[in-house]
Parts: C-alpha cells; structure tokens; sequence
C-alpha cells in the first residue's frame, strides 16, 4: 500500500473506531435491524491527510451511517506517506451487540 504499511493504516483507524461505532450506533435507535458491511475507499495525501474517502461498497445500505464513516475517515490523520499518496480500502462489519 504505497510507503504505508496496513499496520500503519490499521493502527490509526483503530483509534476511530469509536467514532465509526457511533455513527452506526446513532443509526440503529431510528433502524433496530440495521447490519451490514462497509468497504471505505480513501486517498492519503502526500501530508498524510485524507483527501479523498467513499464507500467503495456495501450491503448495510443506509446512506447516514456511511456519510457519517466517510466523514470520520476525513479526519484521520495518517503518517505522510513520503513521495507518493496512498490509495487504500478498508473493509467494517456492523453488528447490534447482544
């Protein structure tokens, strides 16, 4: 994944993933059966700043929560990637707990 590792990309994402749990969370008072999974497409910049995040595909189908995640995604700030951007796809599950 150019200059990134997934380590590197996962570990920063790890430390959203309650802000992404929110955004889905939020969804599920208004539509109790709400589950699916996301698969987010997004640029890192040359100064680690996303510039660009979309919903690559899905099966949660519910345009809230995936306008809220790729929010979140555009406030992540990743390491910079050096000479190059980086172009990644993140895949999330989500599932009402109990």
């Amino acid at each position: 994944i150019g200059t990134l590792t997934q380590d590197q990309i996962s570990d920063v994402i790890q430390n959203y993933l309650g802000q992404i749990q929110y955004c889905y969370e939020r969804e599920i008072q208004r539509q109790p059966n709400l589950s699916g999974k996301l698969r987010v497409s997004f640029t890192i910049g040359l100064t680690g700043r996303v510039t660009q995040a979309s919903i690559a595909s899905t099966t949660l189908n519910s345009p809230p929560v995936e306008t809220c995640v790729t929010g979140v995604f555009r406030r992540m700030p990743f390491p910079s990637p050096g000479g190059s951007i980086v172009e990644a796809i993140y895949p999330l599950t989500f599932n009402r707990a109990g």
